[in-house]
């Protein structure tokens, strides 16, 4: 378990590595109302071809006869979603603008709270004819899982306990026998637990809200009314990580191994959650890893500045927990997460693209890398020793630097990939996905304030054309020059990943350095320089290349998108030629940003 930022809007109470702290998981609710609902059926009170007609015949549902509680679980009802519906109460406003109470004129009032019944949401979805018959295709509906929750409540009147509410069936008969301490279906708007996590709503479409976007609010107390069944709930990364395994394991046989099998038996290949194409289930969906290619078994939440994904990967036998707060409303999570440079400085850096999908797809990918790698520079110890010239071949995982001193290294291509996945969005944003293959890197580097390798006296390091030297971590850095006579050329790919973490830095105590960085040359991350140093850059960086000091030379015809910075007092050394690089920087950030979408997409408040 590990954490960042804080946990309040007000950024005053940093966020500790702590398991036990409650989120809300909105839409992640539906897991446990499917399997609520489920539960019923095993009992016999409940009939998964049962119609709405049956069970609601007062509600005024239209298609009743032929919605099944099949449809329901399956997002297959055609019914519209109630947040997208026009209000009851309010003239020309939605739902989720009435209940996210952003705009009143007083500016007074709690945020995220409005007095719907299920029933009333059910109504106000109702004001419009579905989308399509039922069973005939999927949408995502927060109705669906409304239904569920009136039809479950109805159905436990039947048994010899009586009447409960959806509350209470999914904490007395889930959450209470698995153990989960830190998971609750509240009833009011307040927490369960004294450890849990502020959150705010950063709004990024101001039309959606009918507010000014850039605005957020303190979205910590919602109101659970609205959200119900469909994503009220709240629990902790430590039951996360137990229900992820149970959902798609049941070894604690939550469920009749018969219905169990049904459930995770899911074939329908026409669904999308976010806009990520999935086979969606009871409950459940299958995501497929846009940076590995594999699938993953579970669900999302957002809800209110709170983003949640919870999985398990059955290929690698491991299950995998997200939380997010302050989240953006639209997490345009369908960017891929790498070769992405297009897209880097529109998308990532002014827009926020990352959210808990593109996060569990990047666990997933590291965790697979860490599992699975063959290379022969995984187990060498703390320096290079074999020799002139030594070589990491194969796909190599390393948790400490690597330490190159009058010798050299040369970092090959891996010759190992993923079947990972591109995402295809058309005008009207459906998405489908077209398979390729990912080279995997050839030296990853995990860990904070760590560098990947570390150029001492006379050391040499040599990354080749289509090498990939990755490091993931907390105030590091993929390469560091600090001795005398350091040589690095790279002529294949960097990525740094994490806060303050950088793809190459010179160390104040390093002399005569020297870095090319020929056309074949593409770096994710800052570069960092200073000393004696020689910088030959016909490649492209992503990122900017700050200096400090009188002694840096930069030359070449690459491109840096985020410019060169010159710290207080900083020159470059005379014959440096930044000038071309600089204007090409200015066009490439342009081109970057008018490939970035222009729209935004909907956001949803239960994914």
């Amino acid at each position: 378990m590990r954490s960042g930022g804080y946990r309040d809007a007000a950024k005053t109470k940093v966020m500790a590595d702590d398991a036990g702290v409650q989120y809300r998981i909105g839409s992640a609710t539906k897991t446990f109302t499917a399997t609520s609902v489920l539960q019923l059926v095993d009992q016999g009170l409940i009939g998964l071809d049962d119609t709405v007609a049956t069970w609601l015949p007062d509600l005024n549902v239209p298609n009743a006869g032929t919605i099944t509680v099949r449809h329901l679980l399956e997002m297959r009802s055609g019914l519209r979603e109630y947040l997208a519906a026009k209000s009851l109460n309010l003239a020309n406003v939605t739902v989720l603008q009435e209940w996210s109470n952003f705009d009143n004129v007083a500016g007074t009032g709690t945020y995220g709270n409005a007095s719907y019944s299920p029933a009333d949401l059910v109504k106000a979805s109702s004001q419009r004819t579905p989308l399509f018959d039922a069973g005939s295709l999927m949408q995502y509906s927060n109705t669906n899982y409304a239904l569920l929750g009136l039809i479950a409540e109805k159905a436990s009147c039947r048994a010899a306990k009586g009447c409960r509410s959806m509350e209470t069936l999914i904490n007395d008969d889930i959450v209470k026998p698995l153990g989960l301490t830190g998971t609750n279906f509240p009833s009011d708007n307040k927490f369960t637990s004294t450890n849990y996590s502020e959150a705010y709503q950063q709004v990024l479409d101001g039309l959606t809200y009918r507010v000014a976007a850039g605005t957020h609010w303190d979205m910590t107390f919602t109101d659970p009314r609205v959200p119900w069944a469909a994503g009220a709930m709240l629990s902790t990364p430590t039951d996360e990580l137990a229900w992820a395994r149970e959902m798609a394991l049941n070894e604690k046989k939550i469920l009749s191994d018969a219905l169990f099998k049904s459930r995770m038996s899911v074939s329908h290949t026409d669904g999308s959650v976010s806009y990520i194409p999935v086979r969606y289930g009871m409950g459940i969906y299958y995501l497929p890893s846009l940076a590995t290619g594999s699938e993953l078994i579970g669900h999302s939440g957002l809800i209110g500045g709170y983003n949640t994904s919870l999985f398990y990967s059955p290929s690698l036998k491991l299950a995998l927990s997200v939380n997010i707060t302050g989240a953006l409303a639209n997490p345009a999570s369908w960017f891929p997460l790498y070769g992405a440079e297009s897209a880097y400085d529109g998308a990532f850096r002014t827009e926020g693209g990352f959210n808990t999908q593109t996060l569990v797809w990047n666990l997933e990918r590291n965790l697979r890398l860490a599992i699975e790698n063959t290379g022969s520079c995984s187990t060498l110890g703390a320096t290079v020793g074999d020799g002139e010239q030594g070589a990491c071949e194969g796909d190599s995982v390393r948790t400490r630097a690597l330490a190159v001193q009058g010798r050299s290294l040369t970092v090959k291509p891996s010759g190992r990939s993923f079947s990972a996945n591109n995402m295809v969005t058309d005008e009207d944003w459906n998405a489908s996905l077209a398979p390729t293959t990912e080279p995997r890197p050839s030296l990853t580097a995990y860990g904070s304030n760590l560098s990947g390798v570390v150029v001492g006296d006379n050391g040499k390091v040599t990354l080749q054309a289509s090498a990939i030297l990755e490091t993931i971590g907390v105030g590091s850095s993929g390469v560091t020059l600090t001795g005398n006579g350091g040589d690095v050329t790279v002529a294949g790919v960097i990525r740094s990943m994490g806060k303050n973490t950088v793809a190459l830095r010179v160390d104040e105590t390093a002399k005569n350095s020297v870095i090319t960085v020929p056309s074949t040359a593409r770096i994710q991350g800052d570069l960092v320089l200073t000393g004696n140093t020689v910088l030959q850059l016909d490649g492209v960086v992503t990122g900017v290349v700050k200096v400090s000091g009188t002694k840096v030379k930069i030359t070449g015809s690459g491109t840096v998108s985020g410019g060169v910075v010159l710290a207080s007092g900083a020159q470059l050394v005379e014959g440096s030629d930044i000038a071309r690089m600089t204007a090409a920087s200015a066009a490439s950030r342009a081109k970057a940003m008018g490939v970035s979408p222009s729209r935004k997409l909907p956001p949803l408040y239960m994914q």
